[in-house]
């Protein structure tokens, strides 16, 4: 699955962060209901407009995001440096 089918960035849309298409759901706040615990399955029941796929889309985002180095805070008590892994 190609996850640029289902998740947009549009600077109109919920300040150009990253969503579901069609939904209006934050990639990230898909991520850190997963991340919390919640399954799929709960996912599903709690938002009904999402899908297995668009989960899954969200996961894959994350994934590229991660890998691609995306800006993100250093943990505490880390100080980030560019280019630092």
């Amino acid at each position: 699955m190609d996850w640029r089918e289902r998740i947009e960035v549009d600077p109109a849309v919920l300040a150009g962060n990253p969503v579901v298409w069609g939904t209006g759901l934050a990639v990230g706040f898909s991520l850190e209901l997963l991340a919390a615990g919640q399954t799929e399955l709960t996912c599903w029941r709690d938002y009904p407009r999402l899908t297995r796929d668009d989960v899954r889309a969200c996961i894959a985002y994350g994934n590229h995001a991660a890998g691609a180095g995306a800006d993100l805070p250093a943990s505490r008590g880390v100080e980030w440096r560019e280019g630092a892994r």
